[in-house]
Order: C-alpha cells, then structure tokens, then sequence
C-alpha cells in the first residue's frame, strides 16, 4: 500500500544527530576528546570519506555517520524532502547523553556545548528539525538556569533522564513545577528516550546471562532482548508518577514525548491506572485530577512504537490512538529501511483517519509547524 496522501506531511517523532566521533573535540571540548578516543579504531564511526549522496535507495539502507544527511543540515533537509517528512525531532547519539548525564566533573560543560550547538544546528532549518537540547537534572537550579538559556536560543524540545528521581524528587513534587512550568510555558516538549532507563536498572547482572548477549543490531546501539523487554519500566514509571501525581493536572500545557521505548506497554499503563483510582483508597488523587489518567495521555503523551510492533492491534485493544506517532529513527539501524510501509501497512486496517493522526496530527502536538 502507498502512502503518497501523506508525503510532505509526515511529522517524524525520532531521527539522530550521527556526529563522527573525530569530530566531538571541537564540538564538546574535553568529552568530545574522550568519546573521540573510545571509536578511534572504528573506522564506522569517523568521518572518513563523509555522507554519501542522497538518492531513493541510500536514504534508507545507508546507515551511520555515512547516511546522507547523518551530520549536515543541508543534506538532512534533502533527505526528508526524499522521505516525504515535513519535520522531525532529533536526538542526540546515546554517548553524548551518558557524558552530560554522568560523573564526570566537566559534565554540565559537555550539556553547554551540545545544547549550544544544536540550538545553531538547527536554526536555518525554517522550523524543520528541532534538536532536543539535553538537560541534566541533578540540581534544580542548575536546571532551571539551563532551560531558560536554551528557551533564549530557541530551543523546542528538551530531553531528560526519566530512570533517576530529578533533583532528588518525585517527578509529582511541586518542588519541580517551576521546571515543568518553564517548559510548557516556552512551548518546548519535554521528552525521554532509550538510554535513561539505565540508571532505573541500576544493576547490570540481569542482563549479563549469556542468553542475552547478541551483539546489538552492528550500530553502536547496544540493544538486546533483555533490554527490549524491560526498557519500557523507566517511562512507564515516569508517566504514571506524573499523571497519578498530579504535574500534569497543574501543567496542561506540558507536552511529553516517550519516544524509542517502544509501545506495547502504553494500553496496559492506562488501563491500570484507570483501574487504580477507582478504587477507595484512592480517594485523595481523585479529588486532584479532572480526569481519568487516560485522557491525560490522550492529551498531552505520544509514544512512538518500534516498527515490529502490532500498533493496529494495541488500538483495537486499548484505543488512544491519538497516542501513537511516527518514527524513523534515521540513520540507525532499528529504524529499518521501511518505515513507513512497514508502520503505515501495519496501521493502515484501521482507516485512513488513523492513519493521518499516526503519520501526522498526532506527531505535531510535540512538533507543530513553526511561527518561522
């Protein structure tokens, strides 16, 4: 089945900013140095004889640093053009984030340099691309000033880590609302991704089985079927928090993203917390929210599922259609070389109303048509 009534429209919920690990020094400073250091021998992930053109067939099958458009603004606009996608949201590689969301002493420098120089990347992409600035979450102040800043720089989407309590807190701790408030307020979306449940799953021992060692999808990503079942307990943990206390209820506006998680667990999220405060005990968060938790999501959460996944049959199950949203996951490995035949045939039984919020109304409630 074709897509065509939706090229040029598609709002793209995750794609990546693939800097060539040679290339970070200049861009982060000292973490650049580490990182750059740590792929040195691997050719894969250096410049080497850069993106290759972007033709019909290369857009979707080369992978990396060399994919057309992996690193270069210019070329990433004529690969969407290609695509068919009108904007898209971009992340950063997951070795940047563990050097901002780490120990390191210059950690809060490495956060300054990246969001500095996304906020540039990204500005002469008309409102097309919006690269998530990454915040760490540590101190609250040190938070609060950072949003700001990047908010000056225009930036429209901010990614924390969902795996560990922010600033010591509850997620439902109105200590964190001036947080939630400067995002919501400033039109940015706030958003998760793989890579934050690492520190909800402190322990690494219950994935060392050596069944689960399978090498990854050859990447860099380091993806496997442990992980693939259990990433979904951070974000899962994250919304609920949220919703069942309350941010959301005093917060709107706040626009969520829960994005390369995977879906499969967002119908039975729902379901039990619709279950939970039914019940007498919960008399208290009842008397706080306006709303079944559900509808919660319906209005402010979108998920991307991963493109093995029964989206048609999770709607039919659960409904929150208007949850679900596209996603390339460009130039990664997971993302396939389908997409949006494999996503857009999966979902298509359910109609083309469906389809069209999927591909399109959903993803602009995190990524809507710029002013510019």
């Amino acid at each position: 089945m074709a897509f065509e009534s939706f090229s040029g429209r598609i709002v793209d919920l995750d794609a990546h900013l693939q800097i060539p690990a040679d290339l970070y020094p200049e861009i982060l400073g000292a973490a650049g140095e580490r990182i750059a250091h740590s792929f040195k021998d691997m050719p894969y992930f250096n410049s080497g004889e850069g993106e290759v053109e972007a033709t019909p067939e290369s857009i979707w099958n080369v992978k990396g640093v060399r994919a057309p458009g992996a690193h270069t603004l210019e070329n990433r606009l004529a690969v969407m053009d290609m695509m068919g996608i009108a904007r898209q949201l971009v992340f950063p590689q997951v070795i940047v984030c563990f050097q901002i969301w780490g120990r390191q002493e210059d950690a809060a420098v490495t956060m300054r340099n990246y969001n500095d120089h996304v906020c540039r990347w990204t500005r002469e992409s008309q409102g097309r691309v919006a690269a998530a600035a990454v915040l760490r979450t540590d101190d609250l102040d040190v938070l609060l000033e950072e949003t700001d800043r990047i908010a000056a720089l225009g930036a429209r989407a901010v990614l924390i880590n969902e795996g560990v309590p922010p600033a010591g807190l509850s997620p439902a701790d109105p200590a964190l609302d001036p947080f939630w408030a400067r995002v919501a307020e400033s039109g940015m979306s706030l958003l998760i991704h793989i890579g934050g449940q690492q520190r909800f799953l402190r322990s690494k021992a219950w994935s060392e089985a050596e069944i689960f060692r399978v090498g990854g999808f050859g990447a860099g990503e380091p993806v496997d079927p442990h992980l693939l079942a259990s990433l979904h307990m951070a974000p899962q943990n994250f919304l609920q928090t949220m919703i069942l206390g309350g941010a959301l209820e005093r917060h709107p506006r706040l626009k969520i993203g829960a994005i390369e998680l995977g879906a499969h667990w967002v119908g039975p999220m729902a379901e039990l917390m619709d279950r939970v405060t039914d019940q007498k005990f919960a008399k208290k968060i009842r008397g706080e929210l306006s709303m079944r938790p559900s509808e919660y999501l319906s209005r402010q959460v979108r998920v991307t599922p991963f493109p093995m996944e029964d989206i048609a049959t999770m709607i039919d199950r659960y409904g929150l259609a208007d949850v679900y949203g596209f996603s390339t996951d460009f130039p990664h490995e997971e993302g396939g070389r389908d997409p949006i035949g494999r996503m857009g045939g999966n979902v298509a039984r359910l109609g083309e109303p469906v389809l069209e919020q999927f591909f399109v109304t959903n993803g602009e409630l995190l990524l809507p048509a710029h002013a510019d």
